[in-house]
């Protein structure tokens, strides 16, 4: 009896130990709290187009309500609300990323089939602008434009002093030995339409490998120097179309790569699966802007192409940040929040992130990725993954030591009553 009494008194008495709280941060000036980090963290969190929802501790990042809210997510019971909240919020990460990919339009259904999509319609661009350069030839062969003659002496010239290179170079032999031919024919006599042809047997030998490549460029700008301001109206106007073509196509590395083939063989330079994270993410803001110019003139089929591009740059973010083989507690890849913010700052850093996807739609991913931070990371010390952390949730453990009349239920009674305290205190981080 006189136990139980004692018991009574000792648990009416008690008063649960509670979290220590940093004191309220201060105005300057003011002396009110300063509500405006949380506010806009809040604020920032929910405007998602998947809004998230954030703790108290994710919204203040406070050291003590951080420890609390990540120890007592450790407790088996008490901790799975903020186990399931934890586990929505990584989920809600991924969700915001592949809403931002339905909004860019895209709708190709995997990585290769945006290189094949991108790569056809800059195809399908090149070979409009061909087409025309190939009618306004024609235009100018039949009136008789393409019959002036020509000095062809710079030509030869080099090609007499490449001889040594010719053993390894076929299109310098090919070329002299077309010209060779050409003059015997002719009697020395060399026509603006014979170098036409020329350059095109040039082309196509170029391709053989990377040497005949580099010295088919040389003899084409020859060439094109040699023509430079002869012939007629409507040469003069193919020849302008040719250089314009070339100016895209050709002396723009990025575009000439989505388009070329590797010397000799059938095989893309760059891989279709690999024609987006070439451009966006290996290029230069200066590649991005040419394949951009590019396809945005390309008519319908380049602008979606365009879009294909901006979903694969959301799509690789979000397979870049969750590749890690941790999962949450619903099996759901965890995001990495320093991955997360290294991609977003190398798109940032030389205005890739704003250029791709516009001033909202890089103030929404940068909010994004602001937010992940939010929720993914502590104050240093805040998360204890020790044994020792476990005390912090076992404070009433030793309550009734030293009084050992007590017994069993007073334990008992204690624990139910810290467990109600808990309850009580994660629900209000929750709100």
């Amino acid at each position: 009896g006189p136990a139980i009494q004692q018991a009574k008194g000792m648990a009416r008495d008690f008063k649960m130990p509670s979290m220590p709280r940093a004191p309220e941060p201060q105005m300057a000036g003011m002396g009110a709290a300063d509500t405006s980090l949380p506010r806009i963290r809040t604020e920032r969190a929910e405007s998602l187009p998947v809004p998230i929802q954030l703790t108290q501790g994710q919204r203040e990042r406070t050291f003590p309500q951080q420890q609390f809210e990540r120890e007592a997510a450790k407790n088996p019971t008490i901790g799975e609300p903020l186990r399931q909240r934890f586990a929505q919020q990584n989920q809600q990460i991924t969700q915001n990323l592949e809403t931002f990919a339905d909004m860019t339009g895209a709708q190709a259904g995997d990585i290769r089939a945006t290189g094949q999509i991108v790569t056809d319609a800059i195809a399908a661009k090149a070979n409009t602008i061909k087409r025309k350069i190939n009618e306004a030839y024609s235009a100018a062969r039949a009136k008789g434009e393409t019959q002036e003659a020509i000095d062809i002496t710079p030509l030869t010239q080099y090609l007499e002093s490449k001889q040594p290179q010719s053993i390894n170079a076929g299109v310098l032999s090919s070329a002299m030995g077309e010209l060779d031919a050409i003059s015997k024919k002719t009697g020395g006599r060399v026509t603006i339409n014979d170098l036409e042809e020329v350059r095109k047997s040039i082309g196509v030998a170029g391709g053989k490998d990377a040497t005949n490549a580099h010295y088919a460029k040389e003899l084409k700008t020859l060439i094109d120097d040699i023509t430079e301001d002869k012939g007629g109206a409507e040469y003069k106007y193919a020849r302008r179309l040719r250089s314009q073509y070339a100016k895209e196509f050709e002396n723009v590395g990025a575009v000439d790569r989505l388009m070329s083939y590797k010397p000799g063989t059938t095989d893309r330079a760059i891989g279709l699966e690999d024609v987006a994270s070439r451009t966006i993410f290996s290029g230069t803001l200066d590649d991005v802007k040419s394949v951009r110019r590019t396809l945005q003139t390309a008519g319908p089929q380049g602008e979606q192409a365009w879009r294909e591009l901006q979903g694969a740059t959301v799509n690789h973010i979000k397979d870049e940040i969750t590749k890690n083989v941790q999962r949450d507690v619903n099996g759901n890849p965890v995001v990495s929040p320093t991955q997360f913010n290294k991609i977003v700052n190398e798109l940032d850093k030389d205005g890739k992130l704003y250029f791709i996807f516009g001033k909202q739609g890089a103030q929404k991913l940068r909010d994004l990725r602001d937010t992940t931070l939010d929720v993914m990371t502590s104050p240093p010390g805040a998360v204890n993954t020790s044994n020792t952390s476990s005390a912090i949730l076992a404070a009433l453990s030793g309550f009734v030591q030293g009084v050992p009349v007590v017994g069993t239920a007073l334990k008992e009674g204690a624990a139910r009553y810290k467990d109600v305290k808990l309850q009580k205190q994660v629900g209000q981080a929750l709100k």
